[in-house]
């Protein structure tokens, strides 16, 4: 078996305009916990392009409790 990993602590997202959203890695090498965002409307294209970003750099976004009908699916 592995090594243990360690999981960082949250941070905040920023583009510099004004989306800040929070990021939980959940591991060192794969995946991350999205918080601060609503889904159940579209984004804007500055929020569009920062989680496009964090979805680059960490491959898969888990965004928990989320509330999405068949509408905003």
């Amino acid at each position: 078996m592995g090594a243990r990993q360690t999981i960082r602590a949250p941070k905040l997202f920023s583009r510099g305009r004004g989306v800040t959203f929070d990021i939980q890695p959940l591991s060192n090498r794969i995946g991350a916990k999205i918080g601060g965002v609503d889904l159940s409307r579209p984004p804007d294209n500055v929020t569009a392009a920062a989680l496009r970003d964090a979805w680059h750099q960490y491959i898969l976004l888990l965004f928990p409790n989320q509330e999405l009908d068949d509408k905003a699916l």
